[in-house]
């Protein structure tokens, strides 16, 4: 079985760059790249909620 969690660390980590680039959570730009990266990882709407506000 696979550790999910230190995995969605390194996930989060690996993301803090994009995160931090796009500036405020409320921007347009940074809610569309949210949303890309909802599908394209997989991660569900609440963890990216979750993670977004942990890295700011």
């Amino acid at each position: 079985m696979r550790d999910i969690k230190s995995e969605n660390r390194e996930r989060r980590n690996s993301d803090k760059g994009t995160l931090i680039a796009l500036g405020s959570r409320d921007s347009i730009a940074h809610q569309v790249a949210t949303s890309i990266k909802t599908i394209s990882s997989g991660y569900t709407a609440v963890n990216i909620t979750r993670t977004t506000a942990e890295s700011n």
